[in-house]
């Protein structure tokens, strides 16, 4: 009488979780998803207040406004353009929104010292800017909260509390939720709050 041993069963391997940046845009005045817009991450500098854009870390809302950008582990901000036009001048690009207090920049406000940045420190001319923005002041200085589009580079941003909106990846998905202006019409900043 021969035994005849039972397989035992191979356990399925767990899948890795991967380290992405996924959620979704919709128009803040609408609710509406925003399709095929470009959304570009901006990893954020340690010091927590500037950020560089790298335009190979992107991808394309789709018709219910989600992305999904595989990154690596860290803290990224968001930038993204309605248009959905390749911009190579953004890889590389330092966003700096340091409030001025932090480092001394004398009489500037975040808000000039991030336009300056976005135009290599050029004069900004007054139609080169559109969007919204509000100021609180409190004991520690002022905090500036905004919707901002540059039109030279075709870049759409989003502040909130002095910083790009921002999240941070660590073993797997992060998610994000915004409503954000689609640059159609004017926007207001009346009861802001960027988050979904």
């Amino acid at each position: 009488m021969s035994l005849t041993r039972t397989p035992t069963a191979t356990p399925n391997p767990t899948a890795t979780p991967t380290p992405m940046v996924m959620g979704s845009l919709v128009d803040v005045s609408t609710g509406d998803p925003l399709a095929y817009a470009r959304v570009t991450l901006c990893k954020v500098l340690e010091n927590g207040t500037e950020c560089i854009i790298d335009t190979s870390l992107v991808d394309f809302t789709d018709k219910d406004g989600s992305f999904e950008i595989p990154a690596p582990p860290g803290e990224y901000a968001l930038v993204y353009n309605i248009s959905g036009s390749k911009q190579p001048k953004w890889d590389g690009k330092k966003l700096n929104y340091t409030p001025p207090e932090l480092k001394g920049f004398g009489g500037q406000t975040l808000m000039q010292i991030l336009l300056l940045s976005l135009s290599d420190g050029k004069s900004i001319p007054k139609g080169d800017v559109d969007g919204c923005f509000f100021q609180i002041l409190t004991d520690n200085g002022v905090i500036y909260s905004g919707y901002f589009y540059y039109k030279p580079l075709d870049i759409a941003l989003v502040l909130y509390h002095n910083k790009l909106v921002s999240v941070k990846v660590n073993d797997g998905p992060a998610k994000i939720n915004l409503a954000v202006w689609n640059l159609s019409g004017k926007v207001s900043c009346d009861k802001f709050n960027p988050y979904r």
